[in-house]
């Protein structure tokens, strides 16, 4: 415990929020002053894997933390620093015994970056204390054991809202940021606010929650799967997840109570909301099951899960090159394709089914290595969390060996995800006046006017399918796949029987508290098959 009186930095990385934030908590219990910190760090700002949406985020919500700590009469010190520079020029202007953060699964320049601060910390005498924010384990090395833990930790009390306490006054005026000031350092990386992308601040977080637990949730089992109605019928919470404007934990707590809710109602949409909120919180624990891949094994960044699967046949050179270009372009030639990929760019957002056959589709039919996918890719997502990101490129591609393959047809997604071809009129422009019929023939003939597809969706598919089969039934892979199962596959989802539920028994049967899907299949059991071919 950090000695009565001390000085003590809170380290703002992707926790913007006053509500259930265990490192803020921590610090106002165990120190005498604390003083919030954020470094706008030039290294992180140039990273490949980062894009003009990510300032966007962390912009809007830092400024909306800084007015709730300003209207306690404290506030944050942002710097345009490496953390390493930053800590060194606060400790000698204000000398510091301890600093909070939370435990955070980034990528390698993260993982060397956090390393350095140990160092720094060790060399200064200063003590260093990171709390996990989610139900991933550090130092993890199987999965064994991990689901109890993971609901111990999502069913705990959870922290209220940080009891905030003004700055003196003198440590006040030189030590906060103004707010004038935190948007002009800002401003040439988040540039200016963009109508189309969602606000991310942890009143907006509350916000988003409150309308899918009250009434949007009602649509998500069902309505999830369309790039339509997703937009609606999904949470909308990524976002907000990713950037820390909300806690994992409340959302599951909160799901899970309003679910408990309907489950004794006997309106005849409860039921069926009731349904959505079990396939919601089983998404939920899906959440940190892909994270702690990336925790378990930094390597994932740079090499397959699954060694076996190193080595795909991919394009390389100027013809990589070519097709990726067309691809972040939105001219593939395939209308679906094109559509998701000129939304995404726009609007920082896709629901998961068209995530994953984008990538599906780059990496079995454009053959791009999934390396090569992952810097413009994770530019292009508001809500970027590096985990999941990594996790979904390596499944969709299929080189983890140990998930179901999926080669994704774009135009029998078209066809059933968006029968009236809405979406994809909305996007491309090019096919307007064009009926439903020749948009969902498949007959690039009949679309005049729209660039043909810029490969053979059947042949360069059936090189990655032969690779992919061939490899899976390799001696080689029986070798290994034992061993990539027990470090990063799935145990059943599901409550300890050792937890009690703490409800009452109701006339309607109980739904289980995660919906129970294995080995790492999020379409199981929700809305078919989504794959052809």
């Amino acid at each position: 415990m950090t000695a009565v009186g001390a000085v003590a930095l809170w380290w703002i990385k992707r926790d913007f929020r006053l509500y259930d934030n265990p490192a803020y908590c921590r610090a106002l219990a165990e120190a005498e002053l604390v003083l919030p910190v954020f470094f706008l760090e030039p290294s992180l700002i140039r990273a490949e894997d980062t894009g003009r949406f990510h300032g966007h985020a962390q912009y809007q919500a830092l400024a909306a933390l800084q007015r709730e700590l300003a209207g306690a009469g404290g506030g944050a010190r942002v710097m345009a620093a490496e953390v390493v520079d930053g800590l060194e020029q606060l400790w000698r202007e204000q000398p510091f015994q301890a600093i909070y953060a939370h435990q955070e699964t980034g990528v390698g320049y993260t993982f060397e970056r956090d390393k350095a601060v140990i160092r720094w910390c060790r060399a200064r005498g200063v003590r260093l204390v990171e709390l996990p924010q989610n139900g991933v384990i550090r130092g993890l090395v199987e999965r064994d054991g991990r689901e109890k833990f993971w609901w111990a930790y999502m069913t705990a009390p959870r922290p209220g809202r940080a009891p905030l306490r003004p700055l003196p006054p003198d440590v006040r005026a030189r030590w906060v940021t103004p707010l004038p000031e935190i948007t002009d350092l800002f401003r040439p990386w988040a540039g200016s606010h963009d109508a189309r992308l969602q606000t991310v601040t942890e009143s907006a977080a509350w916000s988003v929650l409150d309308s899918f637990l009250q009434e949007r949730g009602l649509f998500y089992r069902g309505g999830i799967s369309s790039p339509n109605r997703a937009f609606t019928a999904g949470s909308r919470l990524s976002p907000h997840l990713a950037w820390g404007t909300i806690s994992l934990r409340a959302v599951f707590q909160e799901a899970r109570q309003r679910r408990e809710a309907l489950a004794k109602s006997d309106h005849p949409d409860d039921a069926r909301f009731a349904r959505s909120l079990t396939a919601f919180l089983s998404r939920l624990h899906w959440h940190d099951h892909f994270i702690q891949r990336l925790e378990s094994e930094p390597a994932m960044e740079f090499h397959a899960l699954n060694p076996v699967f190193e080595q795909p046949p991919y394009v390389s050179g100027a013809l990589a090159d070519d097709r990726l270009a067309a691809y972040l372009d939105g001219r593939t030639g395939f209308p679906m394709i094109d559509a998701c990929l000129r939304c995404l760019a726009a609007t920082g957002f896709l629901n998961f089914r068209m995530r994953a056959m984008i990538t599906s589709f780059a990496c079995h039919a454009l053959r791009l290595d999934w390396r090569v996918l992952h810097p413009p890719l994770a530019r292009l997502w508001l809500d970027y969390e590096p985990g999941i990101h990594l996790a979904q490129l390596q499944m969709q591609a299929g080189v983890v060996g140990i998930n179901t393959f999926r080669v994704y047809s774009p135009l029998k997604q078209l066809q059933d995800q968006d029968p009236r071809c809405r979406f994809v009129r909305r996007w491309l422009p090019e096919l307007a006046g064009m009926t439903d019929e020749q948009i969902l023939s498949g007959r690039h003939d009949l679309l005049a006017g729209v660039a043909p597809p810029i490969i053979d969706f059947a042949a360069e598919t059936a090189v990655m399918k032969q690779f992919l089969y061939e490899r899976k039934r390799s001696a080689e892979n029986r070798a290994v796949q034992g061993a990539v199962l027990a470090k990063h596959g799935s145990r059943k989802a599901g409550k300890p029987k050792t937890v009690p539920s703490g409800t009452s028994r109701t006339r309607r049967r109980k739904a289980p508290e995660v919906a129970p899907v294995l080995n790492d299949d999020l379409f199981a059991g929700m809305d078919g098959d989504p794959a052809a071919g």
